[in-house]
């Protein structure tokens, strides 16, 4: 299991999941800044959805460094 790390814009619909838990991996949002939100675990195949599928969060963080999604309803 590896701990990620959630992030909210101060403004807007976007969620970020990074391994830094600085956030500088994120890219920057068009208004606002990247605040954090919590700690997330996650491990490949464990079948758990934070929004997106664990499996997919976890591809998008070791291909870019980050993984963008909307929790816009």
């Amino acid at each position: 299991m590896t701990t990620y790390y959630k992030f909210k814009p101060t403004a807007g619909y976007s969620l970020a999941i990074t391994d830094d838990m600085t956030g500088a991996k994120l890219p920057p949002v068009q208004y606002g800044r990247w605040v954090f939100e919590e700690k997330v675990d996650l491990s490949p195949g464990d079948g758990r959805r934070i929004g997106p599928d664990a499996d997919e969060v976890i591809k998008g963080v070791l291909a870019e460094g980050y993984y963008l999604w909307s929790n816009k309803a």
